[in-house]
């Protein structure tokens, strides 16, 4: 291209341009280079530098100049090339033209002239401005090619954000359809809801209609003023109450299982199904106070006639007891005057007026026994509420136990008398036959006494025995009788004794000379004893009792009574086991029988099964009626006036209603030593306001003093929680062991979980915590209070404030989840750390990242599922003095008290404004813990390594030894104890006999002692058997066994003193590995467990001395007197404990006392 247009400037038309411009003005005009010309074609201008032209639009064509006229033709020079002919555009032509010569020489001259430039430098300059134009073409290609690929971009940009308009639209139209489609179903929902909360706005209506008809019913109670009216209204309202009751049953039945249909979806709904709530709830509420206050109106009123028809019975009874007793003491003027008489009519008239007196004695005192029995089974109602019923009726118990005893008094006389007057005859009766038998040996004494001197001779002898035995005398006997004088009369009566023996021994055949033998022995003893004088025998006697008593000091102090002991010890258990395998054959048999029996039993309940007859009793009844949430508030009043004892379900109030009776709740803490106190309190607050179906449980890796009903678990069973790396340092040292309450969420074995930290105390009703419990993944919990830090402290907000609050962890419910738990572990292990609001505004100045531990952390990760819990269930005492919350938070108000910062276990003097508060806690400390038993770690006590032997230490505080030693040396169980040779001794609850063991309840205080025992995992079982012993100083027990009527397993409670135990085994070769002997300082208050090898290859012993030596040669003396408490349980159980039994069962149980009282003597 470039070759064609450099063609192109070459030629002279190109040329004739080019001046054209130059005379114009249009090209300037370059200095010439050099005066040397150059052919016009050739020469090429300097051209300055034309600077570059960004993305120039194309230029503009210029209109060519006029041509000046052509002057006239000139002739070629010679040599020239003739000129081409020009074609009509003036292009040169083949022809050739003169016109191009004359322009080439008027060039040529203005070049030699100076006044045009050099046609080369036009040349150059033609070529440098096609360069240039080249290049602004070049650059507007590509700036064309920019222009054209923007343009495409915005075209594809264009058509993107269409697309994009396009699929917003859609997505608008979808999300209107779908929020059309929820409109409508929440319209639907409304609707249905709507429907339910007028049906259950009816119901309420019916409710509040019947609670009002109850209230004016109520109102009718205040009028009357006789007991009798009272009862009459009071029976009266119980049939409005019973009504009101049913109908408020009949909206939470109605609710239950729609109370989310019944909210809807809008507000006005929601608002409708709250205040119908609240309705309905007060409607219950209101039932509730109406039937508590006039069952409180009348309680007095039933109480009184109560007491008034009891006293009237009582009075009839004594009415008939001194008729009776008018009966007995006539008989006893008779029998008085039968007394006053001589000789033995007056003793037949004694006995005959005596036996007069069975059948009126016995019914005057059946008629007392009434009276006393109807005193001792209503103690309490006779009394009634007033002074004067109660003046009245221990008046008439005075006149009852005045005539019980009375007559007691008179039977006692008149048995006496009878004894007596029977003795008397009988003594009379034997003198009068001794009198006789002694005038018939006179006389026959007077028969053969032929000298009349008052001795019979050997002759006369002889002639007696011949005479009146019919056998002749031995020649010794005649000699002995010689040498001795004779016989006097008061030798002659023993004489002839032996001699009518010796007579009935001759005639008995065979035997005859042998007994004839032993009769001589007994005749020579018997006249060598006539010829000792009363002064050698008083001589012999002396001396045998000194030599007695010296072999009896030497016996003691050698070696063969050491010996003795230790058979003895040996062989009781071998006797034992002998005695008992009687005993088990006996109850083999009984046991037969008993099985024979349960299968007629068993039979006889089939067939009321399939006759589809239930047996319930009134407690089952009441508990499945109280574990129905309906009609659990209904009952509670009632529930809480019953004994804990008897309490087994208490009132779940709403909570019950809503979740139903599946759901399995517990409350739990965590303790270290430091807060052993506060758990006790804590906990024991807990398990006596809860029922027992909710558990109460307590982590902890060490020991811990509880109440029986609460759970203690090792803190090693919860998921391990390290303190991650990231939070730093907390505040407080003990901040990182409360790490250990996130493993808490795994307890999935419980669908609610109520955590509360140790230092706090239960004051009201804890249980309505339950009706708080969040949804699943949420968290309900108490907002700190931050009047410290912020003047906007929401503490005590309502419940409707909907801002985010930082909350104190005291107090925690959630339901537990392991996918929960999990979360918190990525959460922590990736130190993912979420600043929150709320935890920022809560940091302490200065501090590292989570100052207070997991309450941080639980803040960021429940940020957002958070439950407002009233400040009722956690209230802080130092919020208590802080008169920005006084108003709203009341002492009286308060359920559960935290004890923040200062301990009342611990106070310091900064806690001077909280010793009111503090005071609380510890009466209630006090008060619980004289129920409170140590919670043992086992292995910790285990007294060798080879036995199943524990001591204990300081198994019970000194406040619990008092209340046990005041029951059992109480009142109540004084005609109970039992005086042994060694000690004194007292037997509760069931006795071992071969028949089986009849048991009786335990006292509460020792069975609170069994449970704690078995929870604890001492023992296996409930203990039904108690033995206690009371030692004074020098008494002890042998060596013994308790033999197989038991369980292997006893438990031996120390009180008072202490006392050094010594353990035996008995089968030394056969457990050569086994310890032969240990010894066990028994110290008050301590604890002796021993089970197995222990229980049944060892025999146990307490030494009868005042002071006891160990083998390191320490001397522990007695106490003036010591206690034990042996708890054990009984194999062969023939009834369990009852209320009631019948008289067949109370005889049966009386004989086996008796056989026991027996059995007791001769064991010691």
């Amino acid at each position: 291209m470039f070759a064609q247009i450099r063609k192109c400037l070459q030629m002279p038309t190109y040329i004739a341009f080019a001046q054209a411009c130059l005379h114009s003005g249009l090209l300037p005009c370059p200095p010439l280079c050099n005066n040397r010309e150059a052919p016009p074609w050739r020469a090429v201008p300097a051209v300055p530098a034309v600077p570059a032209v960004p993305a120039v639009p194309a230029v503009p064509a210029v209109p060519p100049p006029v041509p000046p006229a052509v002057p006239p033709a000139v002739p070629p020079p010679a040599g020239a090339a003739p000129e081409r002919p020009r074609g009509p555009s003036g292009n040169s032509t083949a022809t050739g033209s003169t016109g191009s010569g004359a322009s080439f020489s008027k060039a040529a001259a203005a070049a030699s002239s100076g006044l045009v430039p050099n046609p080369n430098d036009l040349l150059r300059r033609g070529e440098e401005l096609l360069r240039q134009t080249a290049q602004l073409h070049q650059q507007n290609e590509i700036a064309h090619k920019k222009q054209e690929e923007e343009r495409r971009k915005q075209e594809e940009i264009e058509k993107r954000r269409a697309e994009v308009e396009e699929k917003r639209r859609l997505e608008e139209e979808r999300k209107r359809l779908v929020e059309e489609e929820q409109q409508n179903v929440r319209r639907q929902a409304d609707e249905a809801a709507q429907v339910l909360q007028d049906e259950l706005r009816k119901l309420i209506e019916v409710a509040e209609l019947e609670v009002q008809m109850a209230e004016a019913e109520s109102a009718k109670i205040d009028e009357p003023a006789s007991c009798e009216e009272i009862v009459r209204v009071s029976e009266d309202f119980e049939t409005a109450a019973l009504a009101a009751q049913h109908a408020v049953k009949a909206c939470f039945e109605f609710m239950d299982g729609r109370h989310l249909k019944l909210k809807g979806n809008t507000e006005a709904t929601m608002s409708n199904c709250a205040s119908l709530l609240k309705r309905s709830h007060a409607a219950r509420a209101s039932v509730d106070m109406v039937v508590l206050k006039v069952r409180q109106k009348a309680k007095p009123a039933k109480d009184e006639l109560l007491a008034r028809s009891l006293q009237a019975e009582l009075e009839s009874l004594l009415a008939v007891a001194e008729e009776e007793a008018a009966t007995v003491r006539k008989l006893q003027e008779a029998l008085g005057k039968a007394q006053r008489q001589d000789g033995n009519e007056a003793d037949q008239a004694v006995i005959s007026a005596c036996d007069d007196f069975d059948k009126p004695g016995q019914n005057a005192l059946q008629a007392a026994l009434r009276c006393t029995s109807l005193l001792d089974q209503n103690v309490k109602q006779i009394h009634g509420p007033t002074e004067e019923l109660k003046a009245r009726s221990t008046k008439l118990a005075g006149q009852a136990r005045q005539l019980r005893s009375a007559l007691d008094q008179i039977l006692e006389k008149v048995r006496l008398a009878k004894m007596a007057a029977i003795q008397r005859i009988e003594k009379e009766a034997r003198r009068v036959a001794v009198e006789k038998e002694a005038k018939r040996q006179e006389a026959i004494f007077d028969q053969y006494d032929q000298d009349k001197d008052g001795v019979l001779t050997a002759g006369e002898i002889v002639a007696y025995v011949k005479g009146e035995h019919q056998f002749d005398l031995a020649e010794e006997k005649l000699q002995q009788i010689l040498q001795n004088g004779g016989v006097s009369k008061q030798h002659f009566a023993r004489l002839r004794l032996t001699n009518g023996a010796s007579a009935t021994a001759k005639q008995q055949g065979p035997e005859g000379p042998e007994k004839l033998r032993q009769l001589e022995e007994f005749v020579q003893g018997t006249d060598s004893e006539l010829a000792v004088t009363e002064e050698a025998k008083q001589l012999v006697f002396g001396q045998v009792r000194e030599i007695v008593e010296s072999l009896q000091a030497q016996l003691q102090e050698s070696e063969p009574l050491a010996k003795v002991k230790q058979l003895r010890e040996e062989a009781a258990p071998v006797m034992a086991r002998f005695m008992e395998a009687e005993v088990l054959r006996t109850q083999i048999q009984v046991c037969s029988e008993d099985l024979v029996r349960l299968k007629q039993e068993v039979a006889d309940c089939k067939e009321e099964l399939k006759e589809g007859r239930m047996r319930w009793s009134d407690s089952a009844a009441g508990s499945l009626t109280h574990r129905r949430g309906a009609a659990s508030g209904l009952f509670g009043a009632a529930v809480r006036e019953l004994p804990h004892g008897t309490r087994q379900h208490g009132d779940m109030g709403t909570w019950g209603h809503l979740h139903g009776d599946a759901q399995r709740a517990a409350f739990v803490t965590l303790a270290t030593h430091d807060y052993s106190q506060g758990a006790l309190v804590l906990t024991a607050g807990l398990r006596s306001g809860l029922p027992d179906w909710i558990d109460v449980i307590v982590f902890s890796d060490t020991e811990l003093s509880l109440v029986p009903g609460v759970e203690l678990r090792a803190l090693s069973s919860l998921p391990d929680v390290p303190v991650p790396a990231f939070v730093g340092e907390p505040l407080m040292p003990n901040f990182n062991f409360c790490w250990k309450k996130l493993g808490l969420w795994s307890l999935e074995e419980y669908d609610v979980i109520v955590y509360m930290d140790a230092d706090i105390l239960i004051l009201g009703n804890i249980l309505s915590i339950l009706e708080k419990t969040p949804p699943a993944g949420m968290l309900a919990a108490v907002p700190a209070c931050e009047c410290w830090r912020s003047e906007t402290c929401n503490y005590t907000a309502p419940d409707s404030y909907d801002v985010g609050f930082y909350f104190n962890a005291g107090v925690l419910v959630f339901r537990p989840s392991t996918s929960d738990f999990s979360n918190m572990m990525g959460w922590l292990q990736h130190d993912a750390q979420t600043p929150s609001p709320a935890l920022q505004s809560s940091e302490q100045p200065g501090s590292d990242s989570m100052p207070f531990a997991e309450q941080d952390f639980l803040n960021i990760f429940f940020e957002k599922k958070l439950c407002r819990l009233p400040p009722v269930f956690n209230a802080l005492q130092h919020a208590l003095r802080n008169p920005k919350h006084a108003t709203q938070l009341n002492l009286s108000d308060c359920i559960a008290l935290h004890y923040v910062m200062g301990k009342p276990w611990a106070p310091t003097k900064h806690d001077e404004d909280f010793v009111d508060l503090q005071n609380l806690w510890r009466k209630s400390y006090q008060e619980f813990s004289t129920r409170a038993f140590l919670r043992p770690l086992w292995e910790l006590h285990r007294v060798h390594p080879k036995l199943s032997l524990f001591l204990v230490r300081d198994y019970i505080p000194p406040a619990t030894e008092g209340a046990l030693l005041s029951v059992i040396y109480g009142e109540s169980l004084q005609d109970r104890w039992v005086q042994l040779t060694s000690r004194r001794l007292l037997c509760l609850g069931g006795v071992p006999h071969p028949d089986g063991a009849i048991c009786e309840a335990l006292p509460p205080a020792i069975d609170e002692i069994g449970h704690a025992l078995a929870q604890a995992g001492g023992i296996s079982g409930l203990p039904n058997q108690c033995l206690i012993n009371s030692y004074l100083p020098g008494q002890g027990i042998d060596a013994h066994s308790d033999g197989p009527r038991f369980k292997a397993e006893v438990a031996i409670l120390t009180l008072e003193g202490p006392a050094l135990m010594y353990f035996g085994l008995v089968e030394k070769k056969a457990y050569p590995l086994h310890p032969q002997r240990l010894e066990v300082l028994l110290e008050p208050r301590s604890l002796l467990v021993m089970s197995g090898e222990a229980y049944e290859l060892y025999v146990h012993r307490i030494d009868h001395a005042k002071v006891d030596i160990t083998r390191a040669g320490e001397e522990i003396p007695r106490a003036p007197r010591r206690t034990s408490l042996t708890l054990r349980r009984l194999k062969h159980i023939l009834l369990e404990p009852k209320e009631v039994m019948d008289a067949a069962t109370k005889s049966a149980k009386d004989a086996q006392w008796q056989w026991w009282n027996s059995q007791i003597s001769e064991i010691d």
